[in-house]
């Protein structure tokens, strides 16, 4: 079980750090998303400034077993808002971009970011009940406990979150391109003049 809890706070860690790092990285981006959600105008650009140095806080305290039930509880919280607010803006119909992670990964809201969501509050929330009952163990130490399979086996799962990742990214560049369509005439039209 140390494994289990250890490899969420990991997840957790990089999705915390991604998702700040990449909104640090588009502020005007943010600014919007915040004010898309429904933020007041007044308070959307102090929302946006605050919000990614919140998410790296979680993402740096859940690698430190002593900061662990703290930043989970901050995750937990966070992502509760984030499902409700994702929950509102469907219920009304609004699809704007979530810029999620950025520009990085930005979609435009739907189910899947609401499941997502709830994917990462349901670690969030394991990770807490878990530190209820002991303990945070060390990421070093049971890191550093695994077995020649254990190291393959976390490679291997890695790598395959990476390609799917990939895979999913590539679909949607690839769905956008479809959508947009080629630019210029028609084929075997006539060009206007100059």
């Amino acid at each position: 079980m140390p494994l289990i809890i250890v490899l969420v706070r990991i997840a957790l860690s990089v999705v915390f750090s991604l998702a700040g790092i990449t909104k640090l990285m588009d502020k005007a981006g943010t600014r919007e998303a915040v004010k898309n959600f429904g933020a007041p105008e007044t308070a959307a650009p102090a929302i946006a400034f605050v919000l990614p140095f919140i998410e790296l806080a979680i993402a740096i305290g859940l690698f430190f077993s002593g900061s662990t039930a703290i930043s989970s509880v901050g995750g937990l919280l966070l992502l509760g808002l984030f499902v409700l607010a994702i929950s509102v803006n469907l219920a009304r119909g609004q699809t704007h971009d979530c810029h999620c992670f950025g520009q990085l990964y930005s979609r435009p809201l739907g189910w899947p970011t609401l499941v997502r969501n709830i994917i990462f509050a349901l670690g969030a929330g394991f990770v807490l009940w878990e530190t209820t009952l002991a303990p945070s163990p060390d990421i070093v130490s049971t890191l550093a406990a695994l077995s020649v399979v254990g190291w393959e086996l976390l490679i291997s799962g890695v790598v395959i979150i990476v390609a799917l990742f990939i895979y999913i990214q590539h679909r949607h560049r690839i769905a956008l391109a479809a959508e947009v369509g080629p630019e210029g005439l028609p084929i075997d039209s006539i060009a206007s003049e100059f």
